[in-house]
């Protein structure tokens, strides 16, 4: 599948089977980059519906690694919708983890667009992650989730989490009365 010719890539993709293993991942992380909507949308549905977890995780970090910029990444993350029904639950869970995480780890551009994104999948995972990156992340982290909710209107939601960020850690106090709309 590391060929360049496409028909031997094709070949190599379909021999992979339905199910994924992590050994797999260079290898359709390869054909992801190679932009072809219609193997993407294959990768996806069988990376959701019956392959291991591990493999998600890998895929989605090893995709982020291999990208330039973020943009890429909205297009691969914009198609999870359609196959999010046929998901396993595991692997739902794994995916949403990998790439909230990795938008904390290393903040793009796109961030927003691709947690809004996320949050039409499951909104209270999401939300979950969120709040554990305002209790327990870096000053970074922090920095980021509070730039998300700002960015994404989402205020109400973490209202209660801002406050208490805001009385126990005064370097972010300034910042979340400035998103709650308290200065």
């Amino acid at each position: 599948m590391l060929d360049d010719d496409v028909d031997i890539r094709m070949a190599g993709l379909f021999a992979l089977g339905d199910n994924y293993s992590i050994e797999d991942v260079p290898s359709l992380v390869n054909e992801v980059l190679h932009n072809n909507p219609d193997t993407q949308q294959h990768i996806l549905h069988n990376l959701l519906s019956s392959s291991e977890q591990s493999a998600c995780s890998k895929f989605f970090r090893l995709l982020y690694t291999s990208l330039d910029e973020d943009s890429s990444l909205i297009e691969i993350v914009s198609y999870l919708p359609m196959f999010w029904e046929i998901s396993l639950p595991a692997n739902a869970t794994e995916i949403i983890n990998t790439i909230i995480n990795i938008t904390f780890e290393k903040p793009k551009e796109h961030s927003s667009q691709i947690v809004e994104i996320l949050l039409q999948l499951e909104k209270s995972l999401v939300f979950k992650k969120i709040r554990s990156f305002i209790v327990t992340g870096s000053t970074g982290q922090i920095k980021e989730a509070i730039d998300l909710i700002q960015n994404l209107n989402l205020q109400d939601e973490f209202e209660n989490d801002l406050m208490q960020l805001g009385s126990v850690n005064t370097i972010f106090t300034e910042m979340v009365q400035t998103v709650l709309g308290m200065k």
